[in-house]
């Protein structure tokens, strides 16, 4: 649990895989990043790959899911987390 009004994930995005990541607040589905393999061979680092900043402030779940349904792999490379509040 956090408590916030906005929350940031950054990771890193390899040209080597792809990624399905679904993210979910209160355990409501909030958006999903999607990306396939790169064809110029380079790693992306601190990429931004969630934003969310439409939920009021206080306490919330925040559950990151790696991994489409039905078993697709997926690779997540989790870098760091950004969360704000209202003071």
């Amino acid at each position: 649990y956090s408590v916030g009004s906005a929350i940031y994930v950054y990771g890193i995005e390899t040209s080597d895989s792809s990624a399905n990541i679904s993210y979910y607040i209160d355990g409501q589905f909030s958006g999903r990043t999607l990306y396939r393999t790169s064809p110029v061979n380079e790693d992306t680092y601190n990429s931004l790959l969630y934003a969310n900043a439409s939920f009021p402030s206080g306490q919330h779940s925040f559950e990151i899911k790696n991994g489409g349904d039905g078993g697709i792999t997926s690779q997540l490379l989790f870098d760091y987390i950004v969360y704000t509040r209202e003071t």
